[in-house]
């Protein structure tokens, strides 16, 4: 079963900016860490990193981690803003 990533078409419009823990659940994300690994990392319980992936989710009409982080890579390709380093 092969899953699409649908990061061209989005139902909401882009905010400019996300909030910093949203880039952070990202940027981490992008890293290749687990859900587990980011919540160490950003010193708080898995339910709130799970809390910012529905946030995500919704925010980016994307049903997975996988098309949120494809989907806003793609646009910061675009430059249409950025993550931090």
């Amino acid at each position: 079963m092969e899953a699409t990533v649908n990061a061209e078409s989005s139902a909401r419009p882009l905010p400019k900016e996300l909030p910093p823990r949203l880039r952070e659940v990202i940027h981490f994300a992008a890293d290749g860490l687990t859900d587990k690994e980011i919540a160490v990392r950003m010193g708080v319980s898995k339910a709130t990193v799970d809390f910012h992936w529905r946030r995500l989710r919704s925010m980016y009409d994307q049903g997975t981690r996988t098309g949120i982080v494809v989907h806003v890579l793609r646009r910061q390709e675009r430059s249409e803003y950025r993550l931090p380093a």
